[in-house]
């Protein structure tokens, strides 16, 4: 991602078991929600949301919303 891609972050889904995996590996759990839209409603995912930063840039803070499927 970083040099294919040249992109500040890399974002990830993943079970709450999985959090201490992706952590060891550099994956930084964000607090922030994460919103997305399914069958026309608006909803929040209740599941780890994760950041690779992969450069010095810094991850802003607020929601995300996918304005879309989460995947």
């Amino acid at each position: 991602m970083r040099e294919e891609m040249e992109v500040p972050f890399g974002l990830l889904v993943c079970a709450d078991k999985r959090r201490s995996f992706y952590g060891r590996a550099g994956w930084k759990l964000i607090a922030d929600k994460l919103f997305f839209i399914q069958n026309g409603e608006h909803r929040s995912l209740k599941t780890s949301v994760m950041i690779l930063p992969l450069s010095t840039e810094v991850w802003p803070s607020g929601e995300i919303d996918l304005r879309g499927l989460p995947w």
